[in-house]
């Protein structure tokens, strides 16, 4: 386990002001007392109780390591789905939004939900790209949700659920695989995706982040596959 401790001191947002985006359509049709209790209890306290989804598949990752940086500048690209926080020596990133090309996906990975955390050094990364048309093995193998730090999640039949369909073409995820939004503020930001029923919470703690997914579909279920050699440019790859 590795941990991040974060300064109370964060600044606000540089690109967008706004303190809190807050929006519960996304996930209106699982929508019940305990969820909309849940999820209103994490933005009140910033806090995460499992008590209240124990009948729930969740699951929970800790990063914990020291910063000695005072303040973290926030960087919202909203219309994008991207959130930064970062200073000299951290960077946290958090994909969350909409798809290119007016949802074609042509650059596009499976990378909704997922997040890249470096501290002095990488902690969490994105592979990067591979190659594009001459293999196309390579070039899914790194636009895969498995590629990603992204929530994995096995359906009815036990197989990974890849958002966006790889197999419509090298440049298109056309697959309706955005993700939604539902809160953003300083300190906490919470995702959903539908094509994999995953609510994903990331939470700055004064000590730690906390990464917690909440999965809503029973007929499904977390997995997580081994980290894929990362791809320092293009055309340098690993296949294992």
């Amino acid at each position: 386990i590795q941990t991040i401790a974060i300064s109370n001191n964060i600044s606000h947002d540089v690109i967008n002001p706004s303190h809190e985006i807050s929006n519960m359509n996304p996930i209106e049709k699982y929508q019940d007392k305990i969820l909309t209790a849940f999820i209103e209890s994490v933005i009140k306290t910033h806090e995460i109780s499992t008590q209240l989804i124990a009948h729930k598949k969740f699951q929970n990752n800790y990063h914990e390591v020291d910063i000695e940086s005072k303040n973290l500048l926030r960087f919202t690209y909203k219309n994008f789905g991207l959130f930064i926080w970062k200073s000299d020596q951290f960077f946290l990133s958090f994909k969350c939004g909409a798809i290119g090309l007016y949802s074609r996906g042509g650059h596009d990975h499976n990378d909704q939900l997922s997040y890249e955390l470096y501290f002095n050094n990488p902690i969490v990364t994105d592979p990067g790209t591979g190659v594009y048309t001459s293999i196309p093995k390579i070039r899914n193998y790194y636009r895969s949700i498995t590629a990603h730090s992204s929530p994995q999640i096995l359906n009815h039949k036990r197989q990974i659920i890849e958002p966006g369909d790889l197999n419509q073409g090298m440049f298109s995820l056309n697959s309706k695989q955005q993700s939604e939004l539902i809160y953003y503020s300083e300190k906490l930001i919470i995702g959903f995706n539908e094509k994999i029923s995953t609510i994903r919470i990331l939470l700055l703690n004064d000590n730690s982040i906390q990464i917690f997914d909440l999965l809503l579909n029973d007929e499904m279920n977390f997995t997580q596959s081994k980290p894929i050699p990362f791809s320092k440019g293009y055309g340098f790859f690993k296949t294992s």
